[in-house]
């Protein structure tokens, strides 16, 4: 990913509008006052400043460090901390999380695998892991440009099925998906890690 595209575009990061409140709710249903919730790609930190009443502690990550900047200029909130992060190479220790989440960033990582992989390590056996992901549901002409806008910018075209197949390969089981607009083009894949020793 291209850390000067991010930074640039940081400052506009936010118009697009209130987060959804659909997301929030089945988030806040499925999160306990004491969880660690570890939010990977968190922009400006606008989710992370939304749940920060729902749980324990969250730790809001993204690798743009304009992104950090801006999101650290909002009011403080006592149990949310911001930083700088490669999601492929996490700094926190395994099973150090209850929860961890990630909105609409799956698709841009050049190697979702080695993504998924530090999820495994430092989300809690049987924890939660929550994906918003784009789904591509234009006629087809809309389509057509959006995926070659997509290829332009490395980006990946995923349905829901083959995320579920790529998430099974890191011990992440999709227990749930919902539709989070009107236009069905966006979903939360609710999934948690699966406790390998039951097998």
């Amino acid at each position: 990913m291209n850390v000067k595209f991010w930074d640039k575009v940081a400052p506009s990061f936010d118009s697009g509008g209130p987060v959804n409140s659909l997301l929030i709710k089945n988030l806040q249903n499925n999160l306990k006052q004491a969880d660690s919730l570890l939010e990977i790609g968190a922009g400006t930190g606008k989710i992370a400043i939304y749940l920060a009443e729902y749980c324990g502690a969250i730790e809001a990550t993204d690798f743009s460090p304009e992104m950090i900047h801006r999101a650290q200029e909002r009011k403080p909130v006592e149990n949310v901390t911001f930083s700088v992060q490669d999601g492929t190479k996490l700094t926190y220790h395994a099973e150090e999380f209850d929860a961890v989440l990630t909105v609409n960033t799956l698709h841009i990582v050049p190697d979702i695998d080695k993504l998924l992989t530090e999820v495994n390590r430092v989300l809690k056996t049987e924890g939660y892991f929550f994906a918003v992901v784009p789904m591509f549901t234009q006629n087809r002409l809309k389509r057509f440009f959006v995926a070659c806008f997509m290829k332009v910018m490395k980006f990946h075209l995923w349905s829901v099925t083959e995320y579920q197949t790529i998430f099974a390969r890191h011990h992440l089981i999709v227990r749930e998906e919902i539709i989070l607009t009107e236009n069905q083009d966006s979903v939360l894949l609710i999934c948690k890690k699966e406790d390998v020793t039951k097998k």
